[in-house]
């Protein structure tokens, strides 16, 4: 998780390129990761593209945002499905709530 923290504290200092460089090396790191042990990476995948997320709509790039939000929750989904008692299903309510998000 440290490349996903250095990008959370680059981009809290304004520092939004080198932030989203982190975020995305360690995004790339835990796809890797997630093939070869998926049910302890993927987590890991999950929360760095929310990050991801947040910076890129900080940015003004919310179809970007959208897309690695929309990526993050079928994730967590996928994970709920196979093992709900370690990954709780997110609320109904939030499943589609990117749908129609506008800047």
């Amino acid at each position: 998780m440290s490349l996903n923290s250095l990008g959370l504290s680059l981009g809290e200092l304004g520092r939004h390129d080198e932030a989203l460089a982190a975020i995305e090396e360690a995004i790339t790191a835990y796809r890797r990761l997630a093939d070869a042990n998926p049910a302890a990476r993927l987590p890991d995948l999950a929360t760095s593209l929310n990050n991801l997320a947040a910076l890129l709509s900080e940015a003004g790039r919310y179809d970007e945002a959208l897309a690695a939000t929309e990526e993050a929750v079928a994730i967590r989904n996928r994970l709920a499905e196979a093992n709900p008692a370690e990954h709780p299903r997110l609320p109904s309510r939030w499943q589609g709530e990117t749908k129609g998000l506008e800047p």
